[in-house]
């Protein structure tokens, strides 16, 4: 058995709070692009939900027994497909949640769904639990693009669920989008925002698709070097690594990915488009109307700390990157624990600013030199000058901000930074 983390240090980003991650594994069908750790039906691990709670709440009362309670800041449960759940089952680890951590109907509760694994009861059901934010993974529209990235649902799905959460009581909604899709044009791109547009949600976020290692994607997209945009969040944690970049070659059936050219095109469109609409970018990548913005994902990006839960969730404690077991046997026979990492306090750095340079505010100045007894200038002169002289970052006395130049070519600037 694993010891319990460390509690005794206040969370950076509200005094004694804490974001809490919980990973639910379960899915319908693994899609290509996918490197998160996940059971498709049929795998011979995907009836074991019910043992799969209790393993969770097993290592939540062994990580915080004794630790006195926490109030929560947030909570996220993420995938897989979080939706699969029995409500009973979802029942069974808020009720184990209460033993450790307070949190009230104002604490932002956000559940990921797939468009075709939920129906109005159900939602209800989620609602009634107090679940009160719904991601739903939509990503495309177009039944086309939905089939070759291997999505379960299809677009007349996504519309119908949007419409019942809200009818279901959530108010608080986000639709995931993916561009750079093999065979898509800036026309087919351009209907996706639309018909986002059109179902007025007050949060989304469009990613860049991403060809990560492993995944049968990368047999058809080989990997090259790293991209203008990218990154997202999983598994209890941002992407720390960057992302790799996709060339447009390769893809058999399923037609080559838009040029590098096209995917920037996309992504200023996008910024463009939703902005007309209403919704701001607040981060590279995520867009909301004032107010709606995700607070789970803007601790991360602020480099709060976090508990992660369940098999291959990470959480960060005390500059201490802890990673659950990637095999749900080992995780189900208490072997929680896959790695732990120290961040030195250079590293601490670079992941700082890697991360909070993604929001559109940027990052405080004098919040760097309270975390690290030094100001960002004296860490980085020379960074920073050509970086500026560049223009791809604006340093004024309160702040460090990606330019919208910078915005394109952030990752770029990134890798300056990481150790």
């Amino acid at each position: 058995m694993v010891k319990g983390l460390p509690f005794q240090a206040e969370n950076r980003s509200g005094k004694g709070m804490i974001s809490v991650y919980l990973h639910i594994p379960f899915c319908e069908v693994k899609c290509g692009y996918c490197d998160f750790y996940s059971l498709p039906r049929g795998h011979e691990d995907w009836d074991l939900q019910g043992e799969y709670v209790e393993g969770l709440l097993q290592e939540i009362r062994s990580r915080c027994s004794g630790l006195g309670k926490r109030r929560l800041k947030t909570l996220f449960l993420g995938g897989g497909t979080p939706s699969l759940l029995h409500p009973s089952l979802l029942e069974k680890i808020l009720k184990g949640l209460t033993e450790f951590f307070d949190y009230s109907s104002t604490t932002e509760i956000t559940f990921e769904a797939n468009p075709g694994t939920v129906g109005e009861e159900k939602l209800r059901d989620f609602r009634s639990l107090g679940m009160n934010r719904i991601s739903f993974g939509i990503q495309s529209f177009q039944d086309r693009f939905l089939k070759v990235l291997g999505r379960y649902h299809r677009g007349q799905d996504s519309l119908r669920a949007v419409q019942e959460a809200r009818a279901a009581g959530f108010e608080n909604i986000n639709i995931d989008l993916i561009f750079g899709l093999p065979g898509q044009s800036m026309a087919d791109w351009r209907e996706d925002l639309k018909i986002a547009a059109s179902l007025e949600t007050p949060h989304l976020s469009a990613y860049n698709l991403t060809i990560e290692e492993g995944t049968p994607f990368a047999k058809l997209y080989p990997i090259k070097s790293p991209p203008l945009m990218g990154g997202d969040e999983g598994e209890g944690g941002p992407r720390i690594t960057l992302s790799p970049t996709l060339p447009h070659r390769g893809g058999g059936d399923k037609g080559d990915l838009p040029s590098e050219e096209d995917q920037v095109r996309m992504f200023q469109e996008t910024r463009e488009f939703l902005a007309e609409k209403g919704l701001q970018a607040y981060e590279i990548s995520n867009f909301a109307r004032p107010g709606s913005e995700c607070r789970h994902n803007l601790n991360y990006w602020e480099y709060g700390e976090y508990l992660g839960f369940g098999v291959s969730a990470a959480s960060f404690i005390n500059r201490q990157r802890r990673t659950n077991v990637r095999d749900l046997k080992l995780y189900l026979a208490g072997e929680w624990e896959g790695s732990t990492e120290t961040i030195s306090p250079q590293q601490a750095i670079g992941e700082f600013l890697f991360l909070g340079l993604r929001l559109q505010e940027g990052i405080l100045k004098k919040r760097f030199e309270s975390l690290f007894q030094r100001g960002v200038e004296e860490v980085y002169p020379d960074l920073l000058k050509k970086w500026v002289a560049q223009g791809l970052l604006s340093s004024t006395e309160e702040r460090l901000v990606l330019t919208p130049k910078g915005v394109l070519f952030a990752n770029e600037v990134f890798v300056d930074f990481l150790p």
